[in-house]
């Protein structure tokens, strides 16, 4: 594989789906829009590793018959080229993302699946090496990907390859090479979260959260707000859920919940945060965004019967 990021034919890629069956021919063409979201997701991590204000937009250059076969062109864009030493770092970050897609695919074609933490380092500094390579910065602060986050990419490489039949082949290529997607690959959320955390910390803590979408169905997450982040929480005081659903109590918008909140943190081996879970265990009141509503509540007995 070349390492010049300079061809213009690098900043052109061939997405080929070729199909033996047209039935459910919809199959197609649903795989092909997830390939492409996917790239353009992979394109973000990837970008981020070079510099967080550059942005791709993927164009869809042609389209051909028979097979399924997508034209893709990166066009490129910087919101700050003061940081940018190379009048020509759009040709030279083009080649690049295509470069680190052939990469990342081949990992992928390569593999049964995850296998171990040491493999998967050695993909994130080959891309991460790539980035270096492509020395348009005027401050070298290039930065690696985080290993949940280009996981989470192969997950949804390997989700939009689960339309296509046995049969049906799905190939990337550059004027570098040609990759064949591996539908076979082996990843689920918790292969991911096996691979990259290494501990776990669970604590109890008593939060008031802004409600910013309830759960009406009781068969999914409350959307809550804390501070300026929105968190997704499990609802596990029945019996107050019960009430709300019976209309017992209205929630109005900026209203909130004192809870008290089972709060579960995956670390990953760098001490960053994978992933936050939140469990409500209990609903101690309710507070209004309205102001006299909100006098009301330091009464007990009303308290006691909205909650």
């Amino acid at each position: 594989m070349a390492d010049s990021f300079t061809s213009i034919d690098d900043l052109l890629a061939i997405l080929k789906i070729d199909y033996l069956e047209a039935e459910n021919p919809a199959r197609i063409f649903s795989a092909m829009s997830n390939l492409i979201e996917a790239f353009t997701a992979l394109d973000v991590l990837l970008l981020e590793s070079i510099d967080p204000n550059i942005s791709n937009k993927i164009v869809l250059k042609g389209l051909e018959t028979g097979s399924i076969v997508s034209l893709l062109a990166n066009i490129l864009e910087h919101t700050d080229e003061e940081g940018i030493k190379n009048l020509d770092w759009k040709r030279i970050v083009g080649g690049y993302v295509n470069q680190a897609r052939l990469v990342f695919l081949q990992y992928m074609q390569d593999n049964k699946g995850l296998s171990d933490k040491e493999h998967l380092e050695k993909l994130i500094n080959k891309l991460f090496s790539l980035a270096k390579k492509t020395d348009i910065k005027v401050v070298p602060n290039y930065r690696a990907i985080p290993p949940s986050k280009l996981l989470g990419s192969m997950l949804q490489v390997k989700t939009a390859l689960e339309v296509l039949n046995p049969n049906d082949t799905v190939t990337y290529s550059t004027n570098q090479m040609t990759v064949r997607f591996n539908p076979g690959f082996e990843i689920t959320p918790e292969s991911i979260s096996a691979l990259i955390i290494k501990e776990t910390h669970e604590s109890e803590q008593t939060m008031i959260l802004k409600i910013k979408k309830p759960d009406y169905l009781g068969d999914s997450q409350w959307e809550l707000k804390h501070d300026k982040n929105t968190i997704k929480a499990k609802m596990l005081d029945l019996v107050w859920v019960a009430k709300f659903h019976r209309r017992e109590f209205d929630l109005g918008p900026g209203d909130a919940l004192k809870v008290k909140v089972k709060v579960k943190v995956n670390y990953g081996f760098s001490g960053e945060v994978i992933s936050s879970n939140y469990d409500i265990e209990k609903v101690l009141q309710i507070i209004r965004a309205d102001g006299y509503s909100q006098q009301n509540l330091f009464n007990k007995s009303h308290i006691n019967q909205i909650c």
